[in-house]
């Protein structure tokens, strides 16, 4: 996770880099968005990652299913979406459509009760719900490669 070498595991020691976070150090919103997903502490993961993600930085993050990688992204995007602008702030781009819904319902999850609105965006169905979303405002877009590139070349993303 540094820029001097981007596969460093996520337990190695990163030089003048933020320490780790726990849930009570998140924003009320974030908090409440774990709770909302019943964890009870972030996992290594997340406390590892999200300060690196809070303060701007890039991060690749390698790591088990199921060992908490999507909450790590998405509670520090969720964090800097400002709700005010009903615009495309935010885009996760996956590989496939499955990945696709697995990312938007964990989002979907998070930012329940919430304003922040999402937009899923794959190939294979309609455009109809996808443009019905961005005109409804999604701030935060997950979506895969070809139908993303497709919504930029026809500016309705």
């Amino acid at each position: 996770m540094s820029d001097e070498n981007p596969n460093e595991g996520m337990d190695a020691p990163l030089a003048n880099g933020p320490s780790e976070i726990r849930l009570e150090d998140l924003s009320p919103d974030l908090r409440t968005a774990c709770e909302r997903a019943g964890w009870p502490s972030l996992v290594p993961v997340q406390a590892k990652a999200i300060p690196y993600l809070l303060s701007g930085r890039d991060v690749m993050i390698q790591s088990r299913t199921g060992s908490g990688k999507t909450g790590a992204y998405l509670l520090p995007i969720m964090q800097k979406i400002d709700l005010q602008k009903n615009v495309a702030q935010a885009l996760v781009l996956v590989p496939t459509r499955e990945l696709a819904l697995q990312v938007s319902q964990e989002a979907l999850m998070l930012t329940e009760g919430t304003q922040l609105r999402t937009a899923v965006v794959y190939g294979g169905v309609g455009y109809t719900a996808q443009l019905d979303a961005f005109r409804g405002g999604a701030q935060l877009v997950v979506g895969t490669p070809g139908r993303i590139l497709d919504h930029l070349l026809k500016n309705t993303l």
